[in-house]
């Protein structure tokens, strides 16, 4: 036996009570020993006094995917006791893609993603994407294919609907995909290109992925019809057609439609009475985030980033920006409106100046009109700009959250010196926040839905649990003490009372600090 850990609490992940025992990794694997009388032998024994193992924790929504790349740079998410993050969200995964497509996509969703390391590999198919990863991430990933991603292969960035021979070109690319190790696909329904299907599209490759048992992944078309309910509608009607799981990324309510929580997760409810199989995700925070590009007229974006920052550099289309956004709710681009938007990463030092302020006094700073700042800002920085909305919908939050269907996900986007915390603290603040403080929860339920919940959504059958046999990702935590420390203010900081962190046998997290081993794998479906 490689490691021994002694007499220490386990939640094993499956929200059944913690018992006591005796804790084994042989090789990658876990072995459970119940009987605290027996002390086996093993290369190196640890002190558990007062500490809590379960299974290493699993993000099924985040923004990683070139942070991975980084090898052991990328300790952001280890730190918290993630093991396994699902990469390829919001419809678009960086293969397969030719490569003037991967030139775009890497300018248009560099405000979320950041920066590509320049010493990383490249490659245009999916399995030649998925080796990229192999022995040189600290977790381990599981990937998702891009909607978006199949539609730049097939329509570039044509705002249309897909003819039938662009829907079997985008289905033949789905299913080599799902053969080479995706499991499922993701998209994201307010962003383009994705934007441009209608229901037909996605209820056409839905029916392939439920050909593979693969999951529907979407973040979902909050801009369709009543603007709240009917994008989970659309999202019920298909997976029922294509006959897939669908998990819908974090599930939130805007400000519009505080306090109406209730009648999304109804919605739920009901899906799931009629045999459909729908979960989702959310994270602990009241704020969101995203690419400052995303908060302007998505006509902007046809043809393309190329198009967008021409367009935007026009003072004639700033004009008709402004009179379109000016009459609106949300969006419009008096400097009043903003206080609550602030900037969250850029790419240059030039603008370093800008991050964590209000866009609002940002422009105040710059001298200039809102709309002129934003503008000038997306140029200079090539779109790599990301944003905190920081507009509370703080009471729907613990009542979707403690829902039996919602499973824990950071959303994390981890590019900026001022970005969303929740790259950096969501897993220790949940644990904190909803059972230590709050106690809305028990430790078992809030470990259960960022472990076994989250395996089984999924469909990893070997991790999420501690059981004989399963792969040894595993976090050993101060329950007393674990909390994050990342905040709004300070956003790039790792939490406390995380000791240990094991991705497959191998020791990642040492008494809290990153051990330099490159341990993950990627999980590959049906591998």
């Amino acid at each position: 036996m490689d490691h021994l850990i002694k007499d220490v609490q386990v939640v094993d992940g499956t929200s059944a009570p913690w018992f006591r025992a005796h804790v084994g990794i042989e090789g990658d694997e876990i072995r459970v020993i119940r009987d605290l009388s027996t002390s086996p032998e093993a290369g190196k024994t640890i002190d558990s006094a007062g500490l809590v193992l379960c299974p290493g924790f699993i993000d099924p929504h985040c923004h990683s995917d070139l942070w991975l790349l980084r090898g052991r740079k990328h300790t952001a998410k280890v730190l918290q006791g993630v093991t396994t993050e699902v990469i390829g969200s919001d419809g678009f995964s960086f293969a397969p893609l030719p490569p003037k497509r991967l030139k775009e996509l890497l300018t248009f969703w560099g405000g979320v993603a950041g920066p590509a390391d320049p010493d990383a590999p490249r490659t245009e198919s999916f399995e030649g994407y998925l080796e990229c990863y192999e022995d040189r991430i600290v977790s381990n990933v599981a990937p998702l294919v891009g909607h978006g991603t199949l539609r730049l292969n097939v329509l570039g960035w044509e705002r249309s609907r897909a003819r039938p021979g662009e829907l079997e070109a985008m289905g033949r690319l789905l299913r080599e995909c799902l053969e080479q190790g995706a499991w499922g696909m993701s998209t994201g329904l307010t962003y383009p290109p994705c934007a441009y299907a209608d229901t037909e599209e996605l209820k056409y490759l839905a029916r392939i992925l439920g050909e593979y048992g693969a999951l529907y992944v979407p973040h979902e078309r909050y801009t369709l019809g009543d603007k709240f309910k009917d994008a989970m509608r659309e999202t019920i009607e298909v997976a029922r057609y294509g006959g897939c799981p669908a998990y819908v990324d974090h599930l939130f309510v805007t400000g519009l439609f505080r306090g109406r929580s209730g009648e999304l997760l109804k919605l739920v409810e009901e899906a799931r009475e009629k045999g459909v199989d729908v979960t989702f995700n959310q994270h602990p925070y009241d704020a969101a985030a995203t690419a400052l590009w995303a908060l302007l007229p998505a006509w902007l974006m046809d043809g393309g980033p190329e198009e967008f920052l021409g367009r935007i550099a026009d003072p004639e289309v700033r004009r008709r920006v402004a009179q379109e956004m000016s009459g609106r709710r949300r969006g419009t681009f008096e400097a009043s409106e903003w206080e609550s938007i602030f900037v969250g990463g850029v790419a240059s030092e030039r603008n370093r100046w800008a991050e964590g302020l209000p866009v609002g006094e940002a422009a105040s700073r710059a001298g200039k009109e809102v709309l002129d700042f934003v503008c000038d800002l997306l140029v200079e920085e090539n779109l790599m700009v990301n944003v905190v909305i920081r507009r509370s919908v703080e009471e729907d939050i613990p009542n979707i959250f403690v829902h039996p269907l919602q499973i824990v996900c950071s959303d994390g986007i981890l590019f900026g010196g001022k970005v969303h915390p929740r790259g950096y603290g969501t897993f220790p603040k949940a644990i904190r926040e909803y059972w230590r403080e709050r106690g809305l929860l028990t430790l078992e339920q809030v470990v259960h839905k960022m472990t076994g919940a989250t395996a089984a959504s999924l469909g990893l059958e070997d991790r999420g649990l501690i059981k004989d046999g399963f792969k040894a990702d595993i976090v050993i935590f101060a329950p007393e003490r674990i909390r994050d420390t990342a905040t709004y203010e300070d956003p790039v900081r790792s939490p406390e009372g995380i000791e240990y962190v094991f991705v497959n046998g191998r020791p990642v997290v040492e008494k809290g600090k990153f051990t330099g081993k490159l341990a993950g794998r990627v999980l590959r479906r049906n591998a």
